[in-house]
């Protein structure tokens, strides 16, 4: 795979060691951004889909093309050409501002949007089986009617 152009100013590779960053693609078109603060030990989750606010937002820096931003991020955080763009992670009140930025003469861009902490696992947990406990008995009630209509019908 043939290696972009850097831009004018190179950025220098990511060494902050309060954070640890992962990007991957899901699906081939939603950006999942995690985050892991190392001191505090939270973690910080964005997904970033077409029909996002974000995707809205930040369109026009990207030739209003949802794959080059897909391709994009894929660069330079998956494929680890850590020079395509700029990145800094900050904690500003509970929440993790990411910026990103490039500055070229031809098609620069400054982006920053600020990631939520994500909701504790056991509390997911528990919802997808409080989900999981209504969409059985709702099953139960639909075979009931089901069954009911069938002897009616009789």
């Amino acid at each position: 795979m043939e290696r972009p152009p850097p831009p004018y100013e190179k950025p220098e590779k990511p060494s902050d060691l309060n954070y640890k960053l992962n990007v991957s693609i899901i699906d081939g078109n939603i950006v999942a951004i995690n985050i892991k603060h190392v001191k505090n030990k939270k973690e910080y989750d964005k997904f970033i889909k077409k029909d996002d606010e974000f995707w809205k937002k930040y369109r026009l820096l990207f030739q209003d093309n949802y794959e080059n931003f897909v391709k994009i991020m894929k660069l330079k955080f998956i494929d680890d050409y850590y020079y395509i763009f700029n990145c800094d992670l900050q904690l500003v009140d509970e929440k993790i501002s990411f910026h990103m930025y490039y500055n070229n003469i031809i098609n620069p861009f400054d982006i920053r949007f600020d990631i939520d902490e994500s909701e504790n696992k056991l509390v997911l947990m528990k919802r997808i089986t409080e989900l999981e406990e209504k969409l059985n008995e709702k099953y139960d009630e639909n075979e009931k009617l089901v069954d009911d209509f069938i002897i009616e019908e009789l």
